[in-house]
């Protein structure tokens, strides 16, 4: 069986992390290893957004705010 692999890059080569994210009309669910910072990224949100939802942008802003501290931003 395949494993499914995302690649989460941001700005700069060494700023990735790997893991994988799941999405759907229930929740929003995330696993990621960042590499060069040695952490590991995972959490689920029981309020799905993948549809038109008010939610979406909540949720990517409070992803990237998370990722940014990780990265020291």
């Amino acid at each position: 069986m395949p494993i499914d692999i995302n690649h989460l890059q941001y700005c700069a080569p060494d700023e990735f992390g790997l893991g994988h994210r799941g999405r759907g009309l229930a929740y929003f669910a995330d696993a990621y290893y960042f590499p060069n910072q040695d952490i590991t990224l995972a959490y689920l949100v029981n309020y799905g957004a993948d549809a038109k939802s008010e939610l979406k942008p909540v949720f990517l802003e409070f992803r990237n705010k998370v990722v940014n501290l990780i990265m020291q931003k």
